[in-house]
């Protein structure tokens, strides 16, 4: 499953951060709840707009751009 399908980027919303679409909540929240010790349960109990596979996007993007794999240009168009 490719992150792109579950993340955008719109100046639009969230001030153009990248965000899960349909479901309100930045990329950056819900990595903050990982990096917090929240596991996948407690994130969705309390998201409940949130699907597992927003979760699993979230850390194959967050991967992604590590590796330099997210094009900078979308970052800075948004």
């Amino acid at each position: 499953m490719p992150w792109r399908r579950r993340i955008a980027f719109d100046a639009e919303v969230m001030a153009g951060a990248p965000h899960l679409i349909g479901a309100g909540m930045g990329v950056d929240a819900v990595l903050d709840l990982l990096a917090q010790g929240w596991d996948k349960a407690d994130i969705l109990h309390s998201y409940p707009t949130l699907q597992p596979e927003d979760i699993r996007a979230c850390l194959m993007f967050a991967s992604a751009l590590v590796r330099g794999e997210v094009d900078s240009d979308l970052l800075l168009a948004a």
